[in-house]
Parts: C-alpha cells; sequence; structure tokens
C-alpha cells in the first residue's frame, strides 16, 4: 500500500498465494486447490491493483481495481472498513482495514465445489499499511507472504453465498 500526504492509503497492490489457502479439513483443502477449482498448480497467486480508492464518510471506503484471478482479470470493488486510523501526531502507524467483495466464480472460469456451492462467493481480506511521518516519503509498497497478509480468520478466506 501507498499512503499519501493526508495519512491516506492512495494505492494498494495485493498478491496472495492461494497455494496457503487452508480450508476446515485436509480433503476439502487438496479439492479446492485441485484442477477443478483454483488449480493452484497452474494458477498459484491472486493479484489485486487499486485504480481509485474512494474514502466515504468515516472509517469507509471504497476501492476499485483489477482482480486477476485463474487466469481472469476483471474490475471488481472492494468495501473497505478502516479498523484503526493513523493519528499523524504519532509518527509512524499501522492502518488496517477489512474489505469484502463478492464475485461470481463463473467469471473466473472457476469451478463449483459441488452441491453446496453456489456462483456466488464474498473475499474478506484484512489490509495493513504503515504510514509515515509527515515529512516522509510515501511508504513504499510492501510484498509479504499471504500467511503474514492477515487474511480472514475463516479456514477458507471465502465464504460461500448460496
Amino acid at each position: 500500500m501507498l499512503a499519501g500526504p493526508e495519512h491516506r492509503v492512495v494505492a494498494l497492490e495485493a498478491e496472495l498465494d492461494v497455494t496457503h489457502l487452508v480450508m476446515a479439513s485436509p480433503g476439502w483443502t487438496e479439492r479446492v486447490l485441485g484442477p477443478g477449482v483454483f488449480d493452484a498448480r497452474h494458477y498459484p497467486t491472486i493479484r489485486f491493483q487499486s485504480e481509485l480508492i474512494d474514502y466515504g464518510p468515516g472509517p469507509a471506503a471504497a476501492i476499485a481495481g483489477e482482480l486477476s484471478l485463474h487466469g481472469v482479470a476483471r474490475r471488481e470493488t472492494f468495501r473497505a472498513q478502516i479498523l484503526e486510523p493513523a493519528d499523524a501526531r504519532a509518527g509512524p502507524a499501522t492502518v488496517s482495514a477489512r474489505a469484502t467483495t463478492t464475485i461470481h466464480r463463473s467469471d473466473y472460469g472457476i469451478g463449483a465445489l459441488g452441491l453446496f456451492a453456489s456462483d456466488s462467493v464474498e473475499l474478506s481480506v484484512m489490509l495493513e499499511a504503515r504510514v509515515p511521518a509527515a515529512d516522509a516519503a510515501p511508504a513504499p509498497i510492501e510484498r509479504r507472504p499471504a500467511a503474514t497478509l492477515g487474511s480472514a480468520p475463516e479456514p477458507s478466506g471465502c465464504r460461500d453465498h448460496g
């Protein structure tokens, strides 16, 4: 994430290693990572690059950008709730947010999980950015392994709507 002079994130780039996805049971994890769903062997990463971050009233924001998943890139908008607003007087700070969006698996060429899965899936991620002091240069984009990005505590990081 890149923070601007008003201590607001102005750019976001995220990459998730799909091979770190964990479901409630090893059997489900293997199935989800296999060729019928994520096909992690051929598509090991999910990427998101923001195009516009629109701050709303209070701690809300809409983050629009390109989501690349399973070899397909589409424009998606995440609804974000800022959890820890930065205090400019405190110097370097951390800003955290939970962002969610609903996608359709079929838009990305991803197969179903069986009878209990719908096409609509809610993606939920935790975001974290370090905001520099007011006189510092904008913070560079930090790349960290998916396991330390603060992915949702649910077993899959995704919730099925069906």
